[in-house]
């Protein structure tokens, strides 16, 4: 029963990418900056928004900052890959076997 909760709580955390979190104020000398990007370390202002180094739209609220990921996740056949360009902010769907084929994607998870 343990292993089936286990994996029923892996599935669901796997399925619900793209995701949010929040995090809490940091201390700093500028009263009205409170919010630090985890994937950077840059550090934002009450009511600042940005998108992050990792595809991230944040924004930094009165009491705590959030994060959520830009872009939904496309689900890629069996002999495909999805992989995000953090350059671009765009996923590329490919053959695993040879990076040069595209691949259309199933569906995408999120957003």
């Amino acid at each position: 029963m343990k292993l089936t909760c286990a994996f029923l709580l892996l599935a669901a955390i796997t399925l619900s990418e793209p995701y949010c979190f929040v995090f809490r104020h940091e201390e700093t000398d500028d009263p009205s900056v409170k919010c630090k990007d985890s994937s950077d370390g840059s550090y934002h202002a009450i009511g600042d928004s940005w998108r992050n180094s990792q595809c991230g739209d944040c924004g930094c609220g009165a009491n705590v900052g959030s994060c959520c990921a830009a872009m939904a996740r496309p689900i890629a056949p069996e002999n495909c890959v999805a992989m995000l360009d953090l350059q671009r902010c765009q996923y590329t769907v490919y053959r695993k076997d040879d990076p040069s084929v595209p691949c259309q994607a199933m569906a995408s998870v999120g957003k």
